[in-house]
């Protein structure tokens, strides 16, 4: 971060409210504790305002510091009419917290709202972009999140690390690097600034302390070095100070939306002592919570100050309690607990209330946060622009010696159903399909390299294997007898294949004997049959490759794209119609849509591991928690979306289809690119169990009995297998929203069985292990690169 003094520096700035409702209104709309944290969040979280769409609709954003996106509160029905003229029953805004808070965003309304497919790098992001105006500054293409209106959902403007909005703002040439700060000023009635590009001098005292942001959570935080208590009192010694120091290793994650500040349980019990604190178990909660009389915290003069460097932040002890039950009052600073995976107290944390009186910048160039402490009476403005440089003239930290700094990429063609009107400060980037470089850090490809490699993939041609038969006829009709000598037949050609001399590697046997085992009966003969038909060895390879290609490498690969190789089957497969391939390409996009009916319909929970979205569980009352923790949810697709992106014109796809369908016949009818992006083919999971059940890491098998699915841990990681039940029965909370058809994870469930007993999975995550750095050191920019160890790598082909 480089501060770099300007006559007319590159930054702008945003009013942040942090009280944007009264008090009177906020005890009038929640009379009772059961509403707590909304009240919470409504006092303790940044504010600001924006207008999004053409022609411009206001509406108000909550600042977050560990989400990278936008989104936006949208009425549940597609006819708006103005707010004014808006009922609660049409939109459930006057009922709903948030939306009365914020107010909504007509997508109808506006003539530059687009739907756009996820980027390459977040296929689960959003699927929706337009025009935010942010101050005075006009950004087009912004990727957005359109959430319906409903409990625990709220507008949000994501400013995590990868945030989309800087870097856009970058490549709109608004800023010079993707950063920002904010603060509050408590001598303006508790309004503050969210200034992008750059700090405000006059706005802190001292000088800021850096740190490098650390972690693999992509958070912003910062190491604590002590926790200072001071308590006043009316003797001759004055007040009563104490200091507790923290391990070096203390790092902990800001956050503006959850007040409470989360530590370890030593120094948190240390505290209240300090305070005169007596813990209360709450067995609701599973923890011991500091609960005081509500009159103590304002007859009593005390503060609680945190120490980051040589800056010490500090803040009235009254200001870090919340209403409980009756007259008392539940303090904020609580233990965190290190044997939790997430959810609340999973990690430590410093809550919204110590951030309202911190001076807080942050920069993505270098990865480093700034903290100090606010000036009272501040002078007039000095602002500095933070430009791309390694160090804070201003600051002290250990900074790095060279850093790269995000540079606006070359414009590339949109693929947006229309284009979006460019302003005339636009002409770094195009709209919509920008894809920020925060992603490619993220992933390690730059933007460059990653066009080159996809232009040297889509040059290279890899000739399938020769077709060597004709059609041979098949049925699943046959009598036991004759069944039981075809079993004994494939055994005995699979036993003959793996007792002769193969190649290194060559695993045809055992994985047309996965593929035998986990089938239905039906698929089961059908194999049986080719294999008997074909038993040369160059067919049984050929087949095998046509089953791992076509099938297995397909649910692997990310997103479930098809691999460039496909070896074609022996035999061939009618494929579909001309008017069914027709069909297949008018794809579903509105991803939004869907995760919220799963959401609705899941209980706003991860089915697997039970855990609660996050703003649901806070909305909740302390008490009737029972002991639940939140994670993120995510609309998990059981058969991978991408799936329906087929493509007629391909004789290879077209013959992988045919594959598929055979190889699972309860495919056929039940899922098409007409509904694969629908309620019935996804579930909600939490972010990392997503990750696992997209990899077949876990698998659901379905019982007898409805909607009830024993669990299986195929080798997930520690932290997601420890909070896997033996067995889910998902529920159906929402009756308007279908449950997921039980074909569809019985298929996952096949897949996910193969893929363990053949060890295909196994291999195909140690070839992307070997080679997931050849994109990065074994590409050079002039294009001089050969490919081709690359491409077979990138493309499966040894597997």
């Amino acid at each position: 971060m480089q501060l770099t003094e300007r006559e007319i520096p590159a930054v702008f700035s945003l009013p942040v409210d942090y009280r944007p409702v009264s008090q009177a209104k906020l005890q009038k709309r929640h009379p009772s504790p059961t509403v707590q944290a909304d009240t919470i969040i409504y006092e303790t979280t940044p504010f600001v305002e924006v207008s999004v769409g053409t022609p411009p609709q206001p509406i108000g954003l909550a600042v977050d510091l560990q989400d990278g996106f936008m989104a936006f509160l949208v009425p549940n029905t597609t006819n708006c009419v103005s707010l004014s003229k808006a009922t609660s029953a049409q939109y459930n805004c006057a009922a709903d917290d948030y939306c009365a808070l914020m107010g909504y965003f007509c997508p109808a309304a506006s003539s530059t709202m687009k739907s756009i497919q996820p980027s390459e790098s977040d296929p689960e992001g959003p699927v929706n972009a337009d025009v935010v105006t942010v101050g005075s500054q006009r950004v087009d293409g912004v990727h957005m999140w359109l959430n319906d209106i409903s409990p625990g959902d709220y507008s949000r403007m994501g400013i995590a690390p990868g945030s989309p909005l800087l870097y856009l703002m970058v490549d709109r040439g608004f800023i010079n690097s993707p950063s920002f700060s904010i603060w509050n000023n408590a001598s303006q009635n508790n309004q503050g600034h969210l200034l992008f590009g750059g700090v405000n001098k006059a706005m802190y005292k001292g000088t800021l302390q850096a740190f490098p942001l650390s972690g693999p959570n992509n958070n912003v935080n910062v190491p604590i070095a002590a926790v200072v208590v001071e308590s006043g009192d009316n003797s001759t010694a004055g007040p009563a100070t104490t200091r507790h120091n923290l391990a070096d290793s203390t790092t902990a994650v800001l956050s503006t939306i959850d007040t409470f500040t989360f530590f370890p349980n030593k120094t948190v019990q240390q505290i209240y002592a300090d305070l005169d604190i007596t813990p209360v178990l709450i067995p609701s909660f599973n923890a011991s919570m500091g609960i005081v009389d509500c009159a103590r915290t304002h007859s009593e003069n005390r503060t609680v100050s945190l120490v980051f460097g040589s800056a010490t932040i500090s803040v009235p002890w009254s200001e870090l309690f919340q209403s409980f039950e009756d007259s008392t009052c539940e303090f904020t600073i609580v233990p965190y607990r290190p044997d939790l995976i997430s959810g609340p107290g999973s990690e430590l944390q410093i809550g919204a209330a110590f951030l309202q009186h911190m001076y807080l910048a942050v920069d993505y160039d270098n990865m480093f946060a700034a903290v100090a402490p606010l000036n009272p009476n501040p002078g007039p403005d000095n602002i500095l622009e933070i430009g791309n440089g390694t160090r804070i003239p201003d600051a002290e930290g250990d900074f790095p010696a060279t850093i790269t700094p995000y540079e606006a990429p070359t414009p590339t063609q949109t693929t947006t159903t229309g284009p979006l009107p460019t302003s005339t400060t636009a002409s770094k980037a195009q709209a919509v399909t920008f894809t920020p470089r925060a992603m490619d850090i993220i992933f390690g490809v730059g933007g460059a390299i990653l066009a080159r490699l996809r232009r040297s993939i889509s040059q290279t041609h890899i000739d399938p294997i020769p077709k060597l038969f004709q059609p041979v006829p098949t049925t699943t009709s046959i009598d036991p007898a004759r069944w039981r000598a075809l079993q004994s037949d494939v055994d005995n050609i699979l036993n003959d294949y793996a007792g002769s001399p193969v190649p290194d590697q060559d695993d045809t046997p055992k994985v047309l004997r996965a593929f035998l085992k986990y089938l239905c009966e039906e698929a089961k003969t059908l194999l049986m049959q080719e294999i008997k038909q074909f038993n040369g060895k160059l067919a049984l390879r050929q087949l095998r490759n046509c089953l791992v290609d076509s099938i297995l490498k397909s649910m692997l690969i990310a997103g479930g794209k098809q691999p460039k190789s496909l070896t074609p089957s022996p035999i061939v497969i009618p494929g579909p119609t001309v008017e069914e391939s027709q069909h297949q390409l008018e794809l579903r996009s509105n991803h939004t849509a869907v995760k919220q009916a799963c959401l609705k319909r899941d209980g706003r929970r991860c089915v697997l591991t039970g855990m609660v979205e996050r703003v649901h569980l806070m909305s909740i009352p302390t008490q009737n928690r029972g002991g639940r923790w939140f994670c993120k949810p995510e609309c998990a697709h059981i058969i991978p979306f991408a799936l329906s992106k087929f493509n007629p014109s391909s004789s290879q796809e077209v013959s992988s289809g045919g594959r598929f369908t055979d190889t699972f016949p309860l495919w056929q009818g039940k899922i098409g690119p007409e509904n694969i992006n629908a309620p019935d083919n996804a579930i909600t999971l939490r972010s990392e169990a997503h990750m696992e059940f997209a990899s077949h890491h876990i698998a659901a098998e379905p019982a007898n009995m409805e909607h009830k699915y024993p669990v299986h841990d195929l080798d997930a990681v520690t932290s997601v297998a420890r909070d896997l039940s033996n067995t889910i029965t998902m529920m159906q909370s929402d009756p308007a929203v279908v449950m997921p058809a039980p074909d569809l994870p019985r298929l996952h469930y096949q897949v996910s069985m193969i893929l363990q007993e053949s060890g295909i999975r196994e291999r195909y995550e140690r070839t992307k292990w070997e080679n997931e750095d050849n994109l990065i050191e074994n590409i050079e920019p002039d294009g001089s690169t050969d490919l081709g160890n690359i491409l077979s790598s990138k493309m499966l082909t040894d597997i």
